[in-house]
């Protein structure tokens, strides 16, 4: 029940306090005087407040306010808004009793008696701050979604975009003006069937959810592979109403998984021997090429140690000096002897390399080894050969010297290249094939200078060592190794032996005895930069993916350190486990099954998995297992791949719970709203509109609003439809199904171009009661107006018809009296003095009283007024003022010719009379300027001074009953007042006139 104290006959209106009476509890609504102190509080105060009835009557409305608010004046100010406005509403934060904040719509209307005089205000506070931190984060997500690095958009049932993101711009190159209204198949240009189509729509509509890899092509016709899901779009009734979409570019890595796949292919089938092993000396991999060169498979060697195995014969010493050279220096190259299974032997080249992980530790050491016994065999018999070659012909010089044609034939059919120089490096002899492999003729190679000119210049420095030591070391064999230059630019890797033999009577020359290694010195550049990208390849994904490595029965050998840090196992709890170990329980035994099936027929499998980490903690991965199949197509191992996604799903949850609070949010509002189409066809509508309108149509909407006010509320709707997100507000009234109208205000928003929403929202509350009461406000005022307007002309006739008496009888009685005293002067005799001194003072009364008349005829109505009209009347009281006053007038006017009717004439004059007494009582001012001028189709009075000014927000505190005056002169022949004042800067009154009311 309302608590009031209010003085007896404040209500004027009985109707207005049962209404107060009648509220409900979730509105605080109560009265206030003038001054802003609470007379009246109900409930909803109480509830909404905080403070009971006797805590809040007789306190001032500021003990709402933040305090920022009380700095600034605005509960004064709502006050006087609402006294200028007849009504004023606003939201903003208030304070509750217990200190704590609450976002507010309030409403002032102030309150007058059956005189028209202001007794107080009513105050309907609305708390609204769930409704605020609603709007608030459906902005935040609305904001998110379009923000998303993701693309994202949603179809309709039709297959048609309906909305489209920043981040779908970004990865396909189509603005939202150019996606929304096409089917995203054709505009993307998807390579996919129509059974592929129609398989995961069904998929999509039976499980709410479908998730795949898509080829695309951008608008600029790039290709690339994109991770796309896709969910269903239901209305209330549980309808699908259409799609939303979300993909994310996979190309890059699409292309890396291709690149590791084919280096994986080429590690596994190279006939090299290609394994590694962690650094407590256990074999982790172990490919065919290592199974054909050993003997072993990989499940008889992964998890044991090269000593376990007995490929080859190493102390312990020698391991560990292997170990340190590869950690130092990166690399680790020998020749020793190696052994199969079935106990042969066999000679290899081994090199060693170093694998570290993110923190340069190592993990790991991988060993290339090729088998190189039939090249070791050639060398030990080419070794052999050149020093049976060196015996025989020391043995037999002098017979090859007799026979040197037959020498010579030997020497130019030899695929070596055999040049003899002399001291000078000067060459006078090559044999045949060196013309064949470098390109350059004898005639060609002439000079010391021009054989240094073909070496590379990396390699100079290193020659000419090499000739110091061949010229200082007689007989001696010194090996070399250099690029020489070809004829048509390339460069030749050169191999062989340099020999002095100028002590040699029969030779006389430094023989090189050189090859062209350049394909083999190719052949293993090429092998090093492949071993080095697998490197780079492997180093990467295990960087950026999670990765595991299984067996064919699915136990796991390799888990990189990714996996490790994710499910929070440490290697050894997971190595030997199969993947139940983090199975969280989600996934059905059906989705388990085809999963494994997928597999092991040999295809690879994709999808999202929900696991369980050691510490019981969820996380979802994406996740790609490739199946690796032996020469019988049979999986022999599974790699999987995968890429966290708890955040992606914690997010998409979170956007499900968001959507079912703002619903719950709309549906529980007590305004109503409604979810429109560009054609105005209701979409929908929350329970509150259908309890303010009722099961109204849905179809153009629009067309239920009163007839008179139809065409404004359509032009209302296509201002919204033409300014995006500005809410357009509107008052119409509205027809309810039962047939009556009720007057609804509310807004328009554009937000058809939103993600989520695409619909013009309308706002709206019903405000019938509100209307009524400012209808008779404002009649009540109107009246009052009028009345004010009537006493008005009947004060200035009676003060006209006062002035006039005053004027003509005691103006004309005083003046026959004073001419009476005259007379009776000349006829008494000089020598009565006394006599003559009190006529004298008779007279000098008389003259003062005929002043006084005129001045007191004037100031009840100025005859130059009536006679000589309004520009002669300012200017005369300009005059007077000057007089009074040592103020400075300036008058100026273009209406000489402008004839005034009787009510404005009497209206310019008293308000420039009224503006004038205040400028002389109040101003302190030294000069002021009028000016009375048309201006467009207006009369205009401006008067302005230069005096000391005034605070117009603090004038309504004071009673300033002439500035109301004047504004209700104004107001009585259709015009307005208007005052501007700054404290220092003066004082500027001005009046508008319509011409039209001049007539």
């Amino acid at each position: 029940m309302v608590q009031s104290n209010a003085p007896g006959g404040f209500f004027a209106s009985e109707e207005i306090f049962k209404h107060l009476i009648n509220s409900v509890v979730d509105y605080a609504i109560f009265v206030i005087d003038v001054n802003g102190y609470i007379m009246t509080w109900n409930k909803g105060a109480e509830k909404i407040k905080g403070y009971n009835s006797f805590e809040a009557i007789g306190k001032h409305i500021s003990i709402f306010y933040t305090a920022d608010d009380i700095k600034k004046g605005e509960p004064v100010q709502n006050l006087n808004f609402a006294t200028i406005h007849g009504h004023y509403e606003k939201e903003g934060w208030r304070v509750r009793k217990d200190g704590s904040k609450f976002w507010a719509n309030i409403i002032f209307t102030p309150l007058y008696d059956e005189h028209g005089v202001l007794r107080g205000f009513a105050k309907v506070t609305k708390e609204m701050t769930e409704i605020k931190n609603a709007r608030d984060e459906r902005e935040f997500l609305n904001r998110q979604i379009d923000l998303s690095n993701d693309a994202i958009y949603t179809v309709d049932n039709n297959l048609k975009i309906k909305s489209w993101n920043v981040g779908a711009q970004n990865l396909y190159g189509f603005s939202k003006q150019e996606a929304l209204g096409k089917e995203p198949n054709e505009l993307l240009k998807t390579i996919i069937s129509e059974e592929e189509l129609g398989t995961a729509l069904k998929v999509v509509t039976q499980e709410e959810y479908w998730a795949g890899e898509l080829h695309r092509k951008t608008k600029y016709g790039k290709e690339i592979y994109v991770r796309a899901s896709t969910t269903t779009i239901r209305d209330n009734n549980n309808v699908i109403t259409g799609y939303a979409a979300i993909s994310f570019d996979i190309t890059e890595q699409k292309k890396l998984q291709e690149e590791v796949n084919h280096l994986a292919t080429i590690i596994e089938y190279s006939t090299e021997a290609i394994l590694s092993r962690s650094m407590d000396k256990r074999i982790i991999s172990w490919n065919s090429g290592a199974e054909k060169l050993f003997g072993y498979n990989k499940e008889e060697a992964i998890g044991k140690t090269f000593t376990e195995l007995g490929y080859v014969k190493l102390t312990g010493t020698e391991v560990l000096e292997i170990e340190r050279q590869v950690l130092e220096t990166g690399v680790w190259k020998a020749e020793m002897n190696y052994f199969h299974k079935n106990g042969s032997s066999f000679f290899g080249s081994v090199t060693g390399n170093a694998i570290k992980n993110q923190k340069g530790e190592p993990t790991a050491i991988i060993f290339i080894i090729r088998d190189i016994s039939k090249r070791k065999e050639l060398e030990d018999a080419m070794k052999k050969l050149n020093e049976d070659l060196e015996e025989k012909v020391k043995e037999r010089t002098a017979k090859i010297t007799k026979n040197e044609k037959r020498f010579r034939t030997l020497i130019e059919n030899n695929n070596d290249i055999i040049s003899l120089m002399d001291e000078t490096f000067s060459v006078f002899y090559r044999s045949p094939s060196a013309t064949r492999i470098t390109g350059w003729t004898n005639e060609e190679i002439k000079g010391q200078e021009f054989v240094m000119k073909m070496i590379h210049p990396d390699d100079a420095e290193k020659m000419s060592n090499a000739f110091v030591e061949t010229l200082t070391n007689p007989g001696k064999h010194v090996n070399v190794l250099f690029r020489s230059l070809h004829k048509d630019g390339r460069y030749l890797w050169i191999e062989g032996l340099v020999i002095n033999m100028l002590h040699d009577e029969n030779i006389k020359s430094i023989v090189f005895n050189t090859r062209d290694i350049t394909a083999r010195v190719i052949a293993e550049e090429k092998m090093k930069q492949t071993l080095k990208e697998l490197s780079d390849y492997k180093f990467a994904l295990d960087e950026s993916s999670i990765v595991a490595i299984t067996d064919q029965k699915g136990v796991i050998n390799y888990v990189n350190d990714n996996f490790c840090k994710i499910s929070k196992y440490s290697r050894a709890d997971l190595i030997g486990q199969d993947h139940r170990i983090i199975n969280s329980g989600h996934h059905s035994k059906e989705f388990i099954r085809n999963l494994w099936v997928t597999i092991a027929s040999g295809k690879i499998w994709r999808g999202e998995l929900k696991n369980k980490a050691k510490d019981g903690t969820i996380y979802w991965v994406d996740t790609t297992i490739v199946p690796f199949l032996d020469e019988q197509n049979k999986p022999y191992q599974y790699v999987a791949i995968r890429s966290d996604i708890t955040e992606r799903k914690q997010v998409e949850e979170e956007l499900v719970l968001k959507e079912l609070h703002f619903r719950s949010l709309i549906e529980n509002s007590v305004e109503g709203i409604s979810l429109l189409d560009e054609y105005s066809n209701v979409m929908y509508r929350s329970p509150s509109g259908l309890k303010m309108v009722g099961n109204n149509p849905l179809k153009d909407s629009l067309s239920f609003a009163h007839p008179d006010d139809l065409q404004s509320f359509r032009n209302k709707f296509a201002e919204a439809i033409k300014k995006p997100g500005v809410p357009v507000p509107y008052k119409v009234r509205y027809l309810k199904s039962s047939g009556d109208h009720f007057w609804a205000e509310g807004t328009f928003t554009n937000l058809l171009s939103v993600t989520g929403v695409q619909a013009v929202v309308a706002n709206y509350r019903d405000v019938t009661e509100r209307i009524k009461a400012t209808e008779e406000v404002l009649q009540t005022t109107q009246q009052l107006r009028e009345l004010s307007a009537h006493l008005q002309s009947v004060r200035e006739e009676e003060r006209a018809n006062v002035a006039r008496e005053i004027h003509d009888e005691l103006g004309q009685q005083l003046t026959g009296l004073k001419m009476d005293m005259s007379s009776l002067t000349n006829r008494l005799s000089s020598s009565d003095n006394i006599v003559l001194e009190k006529i004298q003072s008779i007279q000098q009364l008389l003259n003062t009283s005929i002043k006084t008349v005129r001045r007191i005829a004037t100031e009840l109505r100025p005859s130059i007024l009536d006679d000589l009209g309004l520009l002669a009347a300012i200017e005369w009281q300009c005059e007077e003022l000057g007089k009074r006053t040592k103020i400075k007038t300036l008058f100026f006017s273009d209406l000489e010719k402008m004839i005034f009717n009787a009510g404005i004439s009497i209206c310019l004059f008293r308000i420039c009379q009224e503006s004038l007494t205040n400028i002389a009582r109040y101003a302190s001012a030294t000069t002021v300027q009028i000016s009375l001028q048309r201006i467009d189709e207006n009369i205009v009075l401006k008067l302005s001074d230069d005096g000391i000014g005034f605070d117009t927000t603090t004038k309504g505190n004071k009673k300033t009953w002439g500035l109301v005056g004047m504004k209700e002169r104004a107001a009585m022949v259709g015009g307005s007042l208007s005052i501007e004042s700054k404290l220092q800067k003066g004082t500027t009154v001005e009046v508008i006139i319509p011409l039209s009311s001049n007539t």
